[in-house]
């Protein structure tokens, strides 16, 4: 921070204090005098401002005693008062009386804060102050700039941003200043407000936006303006460094304002007032007001002349060379550049703008992103997302291709994002590539016009004249005095080295002579810092280089505010260490902002007791291979709009890593133990390549408020919290992601706009690996979870854009399952294996519904339990437990499988009361108890196969209802159908080879049996009992064991059509008021004859045409209607209707 006028004042009286060890009355200071009194004072010399340097002064004090001792040990001279200041000062003075001398002679102080009078010739307010330090033992950290006095300044920025016809200005005719400055208001101030009354509200946002410096976005307040939100801040709260004496002199965005202090040790510094929630808070800029004015008059005196086009008048190129950079100068004509530069511009000058053309057409911000654009523009088939080679591209895409990759390499030197030599051989490979394909400059821009016009056409820019930019430029380009004029296309070239560097001033520094040099340095130029610690913070408004000379160059500066400051110019920093150690040490807390411009820092390190970057908004900077460290900030803060780009570079120990909400990219590197997050994308976005983050205490990665998350090959380690979080509205893309020993879940995407995962690995967790809640917009592809405390995927909560999870694998823990969805939440598993423990793999409860399509899973317990109202269905895949269910549906949850394979230790499907069923095509292979158990529920079984169970193929029960048809039950270790209190409608079924009856019928039960086929049981074929009413048509039914019909206990029977055959005993067996009624069926006796048993008179046989058919019977029983209705709700492939 440079001192203003003021704080060298301050910084004297506090040396006095010091040094002297006494108060200042000791040396005769009076009290200072009132602002009102000040202002009095100036009011009664016409014609007169009171320079900055008195403002500052007699707010400390009001002068000398008569015979007190003199300030400065050498110069016997009396500090005047006020009063006396008047009285000596008359209105064709040039100057104010300041001092009196011991022969009684004044010593009078100019505008410029020069002193006249003075016998030892030319001596300046400020320098006298300063040469009072020095003989007291003290010298500043950082002398008084600029040198020039406050309206010098002022006039001549005044006069540039006139010159621009940009930023209109009011009148200084309009400034009322009888409000200001009967509060005392600074001689600085009213300059400011004698040259000008700030901006119209509704000056046009052209070049420079509303700005008087070019870099700031901030509209000059009127002096009416400034008295309003003067009244304003008094009258709210004000949190520190804000304070009621910051006078408003800008407004900047939204209720943003930036202001002056004008009291205290921060007198005549800038600082940023933001409002929030009716409280007034402060951002310092460590700028002072003159120090922004001479700023912003060099950035504008600068851009005038274009320096980054500025070359010695010996550089030169060869023709070859020329020749080379020719393919990329459709851009560089565009941009109005050189075409015998390398990227069209100089390096370190030129770069902001070509770092910011890299974010902002390619996205592109690390050497390594770069890279990979120009891989795939010079060689496609290094991009998996193009399947071309160059013998297949068009003329048109590869002109279009060569001609961007030319200057896209060269930019990236210009940048400092590659060194010149690969940047050169990309250049030389994109004309080699281009030569054999066009035979002139006229074929080569015909066909990138083509190309281009076709951009556009695809990005909606139809305007005639963006359209017509290519055209235009290639006609310059090849007319007179073009770059393509001037360099034939035959032009050989063969192994032509880069153009060497232009010839820029090299100047060798030391921390005594750093601040001069930089104060007088020119754009381009080379600063070699030499080894040694650098107490003065450096604020860079001119674009150099700073580079060690050698190791242990630290900026390490005594003070408040930043280390080092970015301000209008482009920076290339290489082997510095910067270090703000913060207040407690009296240092910055800030290590370095970009407040304007690029940074390019290239090794070294950046430690800060609060934020160590800051890339503030629409700004830009690059960091390689620097090792960052924020003790209590951010590692790295990224305003909006702005773009960071992180290659190498190694954050460790930081309360955050990076927090965007701009755009920040890293390329390897590594983020280790952050307090609170390693990447926050904080609505903005965050990309990352091949990074390590290790140790982070809260979340390593997230995504808020709109943000957006880029991974791709990163490992999440070792986190105390969660790996990820992706929040409401937020944006996630990883791939190849591994997460590892996270403390709680690894992932957790809330009500994200989209969120896609690619093969990611997710390994150990202290919680659910993936916690979708609820997951809005997330997709899973490839992805693998192992070794999850809790369910390895937790679904809650209900949302229309449902998760969906592809391939990879889920593995829950032994006292966890793989999927565990409930509170509404829908999410859908496609082609994937799942694996529990001792616990069910799939659990869907409370509305949930879980779709599983081609997934295998495999669980010691069940493989799937659905229960409350949830909804779970699969289709394909299979089904593989232990001991336990295979799937379980209880308390009205609902289970729809196609195609499903079912193997299973206990029982296949079991269903509970309330829960409704549909089976489709699935396959239960050897199950250990029953295929389908549905105890009070509603199943629906089409087009199935039961092979070997241990038990009964299907076993309805307590009131159950299904419906079988078109199935196949083989093998059965009991019943193949067991109906108990059940009813049943099965049609087209075969029910063959079972160890006991193929159906038993019990306890009330009504069936329909229709065009079933059964042979091979070990028993009777259907045994019906416990009045039981069933009704068989067209059925074929074999027992070789016993009877084809067995019915006793009341059952009720009516057979139509079809064949019984009987085995050991009769084709029909009646007892106990069982009856049995045959129409038309043929019998062919069992080995004791056609019927038998007790009651063998109740089997009756009726003529055709006798019995009403089974449908008109089941056509008026409300048994069978729900039936009906269930089988009517699906499709014959078994889709749900509706």
């Amino acid at each position: 921070m440079a001192h203003a006028p003021e704080r060298t004042v301050l910084a004297l009286l506090d040396l006095l204090d010091v040094s002297f060890g006494r108060d200042a009355a000791s040396l005769g200071l009076r009290p200072p005098v009132a602002r009102g009194v000040l202002g009095a004072v100036a009011q009664r010399v016409p014609g007169q401002r009171l320079p900055a340097a008195l403002t500052g002064l007699f707010r400390w004090h009001d002068g000398q005693e008569p015979g007190a001792p003199s300030l400065h040990p050498r110069v016997e001279w009396r500090l005047l008062a006020a009063e006396e200041m008047a009285e000596q000062t008359g209105a064709d003075d040039a100057g104010f009386a300041l001092f009196e001398t011991r022969d009684g002679d004044v010593v009078r102080v100019m505008r410029d804060g020069s002193l006249v009078d003075v016998v030892d010739g030319p001596l300046t307010l400020n320098a006298f102050l300063t040469e009072v330090l020095e003989q007291r033992g003290v010298s500043l950290a950082r002398p008084p700039h600029p040198a020039r006095p406050f309206g010098e300044v002022l006039e001549e920025l005044l006069a540039l941003v006139r010159e621009s016809s940009c930023v209109p200005l009011r009148g200084s005719d309009a400034a009322e200043l009888d409000g200001l400055a009967a509060q005392g208001l600074p001689a600085t101030l009213q300059t400011w407000f004698a040259l000008h009354d700030g901006q119209p509200e509704d000056a046009p946002q052209e070049e420079y936006g509303q700005g008087l410096h070019p870099r700031f976005r901030a509209r000059a307040l009127s002096a009416a303006e400034v008295r309003a939100h003067w009244d304003v801040l008094r009258a709210e709260r004000l949190v520190p460094p804000a304070t009621p004496t910051c006078v408003p002199l800008f407004a900047g965005e939204g209720e943003r304002l930036l202001a002056v202090e004008t009291m205290g040790p921060h007198d005549g510094e800038l600082l940023w007032l933001d409002r929030d929630e009716g409280a007034w808070g402060a951002r310092p800029l460590a700028l002072s007001f003159v120090e922004w004015l001479d700023e912003a008059a060099a950035v504008r005196r600068n851009d005038a002349r274009r320096p980054e086009l500025d070359v010695p008048d010996d550089y030169a190129t060869t023709p070859a060379q020329r020749r080379v950079l020719a393919l990329g100068s459709i851009l560089y004509q565009r941009d109005e550049q050189r075409h015998d530069l390398l990227g069209g511009a100089l390096r370190v000058v030129g770069a902001g703008p070509a770092f910011a053309g890299h974010a902002a057409h390619w996205g592109r911000t690390t050497p390594e992103g770069l890279r990979r654009t120009l891989a795939g523009l010079l060689d496609p088939t290094s991009d998996p997302a193009r399947d071309e080679s160059d013998a297949e591209r068009d003329d048109a895409a590869l002109a279009w291709d060569l001609g961007r990759a030319s200057a896209l390499a060269g930019r990236a030197y210009v940048a400092g994002m590659l060194p010149r030599d690969e940047a050169w051989a990309a250049c030389l490979r994109a004309e080699r590539l281009a030569r054999p394909r066009f035979d002139s400059w006229e074929s080569f821009g015909t066909a990138y016009a083509v190309s281009y016009r076709a951009w556009c056409e695809e990005n909606a820019r139809d305007d005639e004249d963006v359209l017509a930019e290519v055209e235009v430029a290639v006609a310059k380009l090849l007319g007179p005095g073009g770059a393509w004029r001037e360099t034939p296309w035959e032009t050989s070239t063969g192994d032509v080295p880069p153009p060497s560097e232009p010839r820029m001033r090299t100047r060798d520094v030391d921390p005594d002579t750093l601040l001069d040099t930089l104060h007088t340095a020119e754009p381009g130029d080379r600063l070699r810092l030499a080894p040694g610690t650098y107490r003065a913070p450096l604020r860079v408004a001119t674009s150099v280089e700073l580079i060690a000379a050698g190791p242990g160059v630290v900026l390490s500066p005594e003070g408040h505010g930043v280390a080092l400051t970015v301000a209008g110019a482009s920076l290339f920093l290489e082997g510095v260490d910067v270090r703000a150690l913060g207040a407690e040490h009296g240092a910055p807390s800030a290590g370095v902002v970009v407040e304007s411009g690029y940074l390019c820092m290239r090794g070294g390190s950046i430690e800060a007791a609060r934020n160590a970057l800051e890339v503030t908004a629409s700004e830009h900077a690059l960091l390689m291979d620097v090792r960052v460290r924020a003790e209590r900030g951010v590692a790295c803060w990224v305003g909006p709009n702005a773009e960071l780009g992180l290659s190498g570079v190694h954050i460790e120990e930081s309360g955050t890593g990076v927090e965007a909400l701009g755009s920040a990219c890293m390329d390897g590197g590594c983020i280790t133990d952050a307090e609170t997050h390693a990447w926050v994308a904080r609505g903005g976005e965050i990309v990352a390549h091949d990074v390590t983050a290790r140790g982070t205490e809260l979340t390593t990665a997230a995504s808020v408020d709109g943000g957006t998350l880029r991974l791709r090959g990163c490992a999440l380690l070792d986190n105390a919290g969660v790996g990820a979080v992706v929040g409401d509205g937020a944006r996630a893309e990883l791939v190849g992601v591994r997460f590892e020993r996270s403390a709680g879940a690894h992932l957790q995407v809330f009500d994200a706009f989209r969120a896609v995962f690619l093969d990611c690995t997710f390994d150990t967790c202290g919680g659910s690996a993936v916690a979708l809640w609820p997951g809005a917009g997330a997709r899973f592809e490839g992805c693998t979870v192992v070794h999850s405390a809790q369910a390895a995927v937790w679904a809650r909560g209900a949302v229309d854009d449902y998760p969906e999870w592809v391939g990879g694998s889920i593995e829950g823990h032994d006292e966890a399952g793989a999927v565990f969805a409930t509170d509404g939440a829908e999410l859908v598993v496609e082609s994937a294996s799942l694996r529990a423990g001792a616990v069910v793999g799939v659990e869907a409860t409370t509305g949930a519904t879980v779709r599983l399509r081609e997934v295998t899973v495999e669980a010691a317990a069940g493989a799937a339990w659905v229960h409350h109202d949830a909804k779970l269905s699969w289709d394909h895949g299979s089904a593989r437990s232990g001991q336990g269910n295979a799937v379980l549906a209880t308390d009205g949850g609902s289970f729809y499988a196609d195609g499903l394979e079912v193997r299973s230790g206990g029982v296949g499907v079991a269903l509970g009361q309330g829960v409704v069923s549909l089976l489709h095509r699935c396959r239960f292979i050897e199950p250990g108890a029953q295929a389908v158990l549905c105890d009070g529920a509603l199943v629906t079984a089409l087009h199935c196969e039961m092979e070997a169970p241990g038990e009964e193929a299907v076993y309805v029960t307590s009131g159950g209802k299904a419906v079988v048809h078109d199935c196949t039950a083989r093998g059965c270790g009991d019943l193949a159908l067991r109906l108990d209190g059940a009813h049943a409608w099965v049609q087209g079924c075969t029910l063959a080879e079972g160890k006991s009856a193929a159906i038993g019928a019990f306890g009330e039960t009504a069936l329909w049996l229709v065009d079933t086929r059964i042979d091979g049981t070990g028993s009777a074929g259907v045994e019906l009992a416990d009045d039981a009413e069933a009704w068989f048509d067209g059925c074929t039914i074999e027992a070789p064991g016993e009877n084809a019909i067995f019915a006793y206990d009341r059952a009720r029977v009516q057979v139509v059509g079809g064949a019984l055959a009987g085995g050991s005993e009769n084709a029909v067996a009646v007892d106990d008021d069982a009856h049995v009624t045959l129409e038309a069926v043929a019998l062919t006796p069992g080995a004791q004859g056609l019927l038998g048993g007790p009651r063998a008179d109740s089997a009756e046989q009726v003529k055709a045409g006798t019995c009403p058919s089974w449908r008109d019977v089941a056509d008026g029983d409300a048994r069978f209607a729900v039936l009906a209705e269930a089988h009517a709700g699906f499709t014959e492939e078994g889709e749900e209707e509706g």
